[in-house]
């Protein structure tokens, strides 16, 4: 049985983010909008766990922890508090509220994980239903890079560094092939959001290089695998999203 994640959020784009991700590791996920109705949301599904937007727009996420906190038959569901906070000393506003962990926006997905993982277990990352783009070109490619990100866990495990380098590399240029097809597609397509996706793809490439570059210096560690996974689980929820996004509007329009 999936474990359950009640997620509190009123911007929507992060909690698509959020859900998606989740959902792509096998959670069942519930959704506040603005904690008015977290309470009661909690009460009737007992979820595993509860993530925590501390900025939301009526009544801050900290005093709904603190009533969540003070409620006996909630209280021990941990809490895992979201937020832009960077002042010092918010950490410890956030944990003496009764939150059982912290994670600053903006959301790194490895870092993300990791506390998920102090909480309950995380199943590895899977192509669902909802991460499919209904383009066959761009989920061909995705399904790829599921590939390859397997296959390089198995060959961290039992191979020298030589074959680490040459998995990372073709796994790059696997990711760079796809960030120009998508390009080239959206541009087709008309999409207005094309310069920002290229702003996001360059800077997702930029992140695996740097990534690479850390494992070629310090040896492949395996937050460094989780690193790299993280770059391309961020790419098919964060970006392609959006491009899933348009493609259904202008069918929709069409």
């Amino acid at each position: 049985m999936a474990s359950t994640v009640l997620i509190v959020e009123d911007d929507a784009l992060n909690m698509k983010l959020l859900s998606q991700l989740l959902v792509s590791h096998g959670f069942d996920v519930i959704q506040s909008i603005d904690g008015t109705d977290a309470i009661a949301l909690a009460r009737e599904h007992s979820p595993d766990l509860i993530v925590m937007d501390i900025r939301l727009p009526n009544v801050s996420g900290l005093e709904y922890t603190k009533a969540l906190k003070a409620d006996e038959y909630l209280k021990n569901i941990p809490v895992l508090a979201v937020s832009a906070f960077a002042m010092k000393g918010d950490e410890n506003q956030i944990l003496e509220a009764g939150c059982d962990g912290y994670i600053a926006k903006p959301i790194r997905i490895h870092y993300f994980l990791d506390e998920i993982r102090r909480f309950i277990n995380v199943e590895p990352f899977r192509l669902t239903a909802n991460l499919i783009t209904g383009h066959a070109e761009i989920d061909a490619d995705h399904k790829r890079l599921v590939l390859l990100m397997d296959e390089f866990v198995d060959y961290f495990e039992g191979n020298g560094n030589t074959e680490k380098d040459n998995k990372i590399t073709e796994m790059y240029q696997v990711l760079a092939s796809h960030f120009k097809r998508e390009e080239s597609i959206m541009e087709a397509l008309g999409d207005k959001a094309l310069d920002a996706h290229k702003e996001d793809h360059r800077a997702i490439l930029d992140r695996y290089n740097t990534v690479k570059e850390n494992a070629a210096n310090d040896g492949y560690k395996s937050d460094y695998i989780e690193e790299l996974k993280g770059i391309l689980v961020d790419d098919m929820i964060a970006s392609d999203m959006n491009f899933k996004d348009y493609l259904l509007e202008i069918n929709y329009q069409g």
